[in-house]
Parts: structure tokens; C-alpha cells; sequence
């Protein structure tokens, strides 16, 4: 709000907006309900987004968390003739903490059990029970329990990731 030529009023309704838009407020849109520019609104969204960052860093996520990582690329139809088989997958890695809901998620270059366990002890706090697949990148975690998918088992109890997958 320093140093910026909108009023305060439409900084109060523009943070509003944002904040009870369940997906988000595109500037377009910002803009049309402020009555201002696009290019005004897109300012105030990304003031608005860059105040709200957490400086300090991400807490630590006390659990239970489910792990799962999954490998994600475009529909090859959508691509052009000349690029088509040409790309690989990307895979991303994410967390989902059970007792807030909150979900992490990072592309990874290769789903090593470093990069893996690097991404997981970084975003968990010590005592939290962590619940993965069979897969065996994540055999290094304490407090760790598997659903062996491969044998048909899903849900044994409280281990699962389904909330991740």
C-alpha cells in the first residue's frame, strides 16, 4: 500500500476479494470489481501476494503425513507431430499433513531416496508418522509405515495415502 496511487478502500475490498475467492481472483477480474486498469489490479494482486509470503519459512509439519510422488506430463495428442514421444515425465513429490490438511508439493529430477528423503525431513517435524507406498526410496524415514500397493493392500488402518494420491 506504500507508495501507491490506489486508495485504501479498494486495497480493503481487493483483499477481501482475494482472500475469500476459494480459487483465486484473476487481475481481469480484480480490475473490473475494484473499477480500475488491469494492469492496477495486477500490481495490487501481486503486492497483495508477495505481503502475505511467509518470510520465516515453511513450518514443520507435525503429522501424521502421508508421502506419494507421481509422474506427470501432457496429453502427447495436444502436442505437435514434430514433438510427439519426445518428452518425459516430471516427477513431483508431496506431503500431506493429516491433522491440517495442508499439502506440499515439489517436481523433483529424480525420485532418489535423497531427494526424496531430503524433501520430506525438510517439511516434517522428527516425531511426525510418515505413510508411503512400498516404494523404497522412503525406507530411510523414522516412524515410518507402508501400504504395499503391489500386493493389493491399500488401507490398513490409519497407514494409507489415499488423501495424497
Amino acid at each position: 500500500m506504500e507508495s501507491s496511487n490506489i486508495g485504501y478502500r479498494k486495497w480493503a475490498v481487493a483483499t477481501y476479494l482475494v482472500a475469500t475467492r476459494p480459487k483465486g481472483i484473476s487481475n481481469v477480474q480484480l480490475g473490473k470489481d475494484l473499477g480500475t486498469s488491469e494492469s492496477a489490479a495486477w500490481v495490487l494482486l501481486h503486492r497483495l501476494r508477495e505481503s502475505w509470503h511467509t518470510i520465516s519459512g515453511p513450518d514443520l509439519m507435525s503429522g501424521p503425513v502421508e508421502v506419494n510422488e507421481v509422474y506427470l506430463s501432457g496429453r502427447e495428442k495436444n502436442e505437435h507431430a514434430s514433438k510427439k514421444g519426445k518428452r518425459g515425465k516430471t516427477a513431483v513429490v508431496g506431503i500431506k499433513d493429516r491433522k491440517t490438511g495442508t499439502i506440499r508439493a515439489t517436481p523433483v529430477p529424480e525420485t532418489t531416496a535423497a531427494r526424496l528423503t531430503e524433501f520430506v525431513e525438510s517439511n516434517i517435524a522428527k516425531v511426525a508418522k510418515v505413510f508411503t507406498d512400498e516404494n523404497r526410496a522412503y525406507c530411510a524415514l523414522e516412524n515410518h509405515e507402508t501400504a504395499n500397493h503391489g500386493g493389493g493392500e491399500y488401507v490398513r488402518g490409519e497407514v494409507h495415502v489415499n488423501g495424497m494420491e
